[in-house]
């Protein structure tokens, strides 16, 4: 399978204290494996939304984006 640059599929979290946790446990396994790669953490505003994401990928060509999505209205993407 070939996938171009920053391809992916994505999945999210309920917090962004959960997606926190993934990008640490992603980091330190980068340390035992330099296969892991790594995009850290950004954050997009939408003005009612707030998107935080990570990018990690392991041994497939696609990437998984990680998102936390945060309503200024206090609604998350579970509601």
């Amino acid at each position: 399978m070939t996938a171009p640059p920053m391809d992916h599929f994505g999945l999210s979290v309920a917090s962004e204290s959960e997606l926190d946790a993934v990008l640490q446990r992603a980091k330190e396994y980068q340390k035992t494996d330099d296969r892991v790669r790594i995009i850290d953490k950004t954050t997009d505003d939408h003005g009612m939304l707030t998107i935080t994401s990570i990018y990690i990928s392991y041994l497939l060509p696609m990437m998984v984006e990680i998102q936390y999505w945060n309503f200024t209205d206090g609604r998350s993407d579970n509601n």
